[in-house]
């Protein structure tokens, strides 16, 4: 009587190959750079491959952890970024990246980071703060070590009191946050 193990080891598991891994590198890239699935979609009917838009969308979830540098990149999507450049889109977030990592990285809990944005005129649900939190740790974890070397190799920008110089309006929404704390 075989094993389950023994089993597996004889006989690997067959994966139908998608359609899609022809332009893997190609897909990632575009869905790391903020393009949309239409515009990938686009690309893909332009290299004559057609599949639905829930395929897509399965296909980069399965594959959203892997980073494509622009050197690995086909010569059909350099052709195609020529005329797409640019379109994609990015969430309101992005420009408070640095100050909402580091009010998470503070213990601050999202809905206090919800505020924060309402100060600055963002209207943003707590949820899709969570979800770009989500995102862009995977995003900083494997960005770290590079992170890390440019912090080092870069001067303190301190200022006359020796104190890290700090936004304006995130100085204010940190010293009224540790006040309620403090009570």
């Amino acid at each position: 009587m075989k094993t389950l193990s023994s089993f597996r080891k004889e006989n690997t598991a067959r994966r139908r190959k998608s359609k899609i891994d022809k332009f893997r590198k190609d897909v990632i890239f575009l869905k790391n750079n903020y393009f949309s699935i239409k515009q990938i979609l686009n690309f893909l009917k332009m290299n004559d491959i057609e599949v639905s838009e829930r395929t897509l969308i399965r296909y980069c979830k399965r594959h959203e952890n892997e980073k494509i540098d622009k050197k690995e990149i086909s010569k059909a999507l350099r052709a195609f970024l020529k005329d797409n450049e640019g379109k994609g889109r990015k969430s309101e977030l992005y420009d408070y990246r640095d100050k909402i990592q580091a009010l998470y990285d503070n213990k601050y809990k999202v809905e206090q980071i919800q505020e924060f944005l309402l100060q600055n005129e963002v209207k943003i649900s707590i949820t899709t703060i969570y979800n770009f939190l989500k995102k862009s740790k995977n995003t900083t974890e494997q960005n770290k070590s590079s992170f890390i070397k440019e912090k080092m190799q870069a001067p303190n920008s301190n200022n006359s009191n020796g104190k890290k110089e700090v936004s304006k309006s995130m100085a204010a929404f940190m010293n009224r946050n540790q006040e309620i704390i403090e009570k």
